[in-house]
């Protein structure tokens, strides 16, 4: 598995299996069956997400344009952008805009965000984040590893 050779991530500091496991943690809270599939912990242990350039498509719903981080949210080292693109900070700052059985873990330039759906087998949904019910999701792929499959290209040079 892996990224494929069109995607370029500028990796956003070191993964921190601490991080990981403290968010796990808090969305077991609500979903207490959650856990990630193993082609997403590879990918991200890997790169630890970060920004996309150019943005990659892989729906119509919106480019990928930055993969959320497990960087160390009190590492006063890394700049404060950075520690608010870790996973659990984005999704705190969120909570009560989306049911917290969306796990996101990618964004859109639009605001929108992709997401595991964990009452749902961790299948892969795009947030509306501007919808009129906050609530309101598209299914994109199965799996992680599909939507990595669905992959079109970047979406400029």
């Amino acid at each position: 598995m892996g990224t494929k050779k069109t995607m370029n991530l500028t990796k956003p500091g070191e993964f921190s299996i601490t991080s990981f496991n403290s968010y796990v943690r808090w969305v077991r809270k609500s979903v207490r069956s959650f856990s990630y599939e193993n082609a997403y912990f590879e990918f991200i242990s890997g790169t630890n997400g970060g920004v996309v350039h150019p943005p990659v498509r892989f729906t119509d719903f919106g480019p990928v344009e930055l993969f959320l981080n497990f960087v160390d949210p009190d590492d006063e080292a890394l700049p404060r952008a950075i520690r608010e693109m870790n996973v659990e900070a984005y999704h705190s700052a969120i909570y009560g805009q989306v049911d917290r059985s969306l796990v996101p873990f990618a964004l859109t330039p639009f605001g929108d965000a992709y997401c595991f759906d964990a009452q749902r087998q961790n299948q892969v949904v795009v947030w509306i984040h501007d919808a009129e019910q906050s609530q309101v999701t598209n299914h994109v792929a199965d799996t992680f590893e599909d939507f990595l499959a669905l992959e079109r290209g970047s979406t400029g040079s």
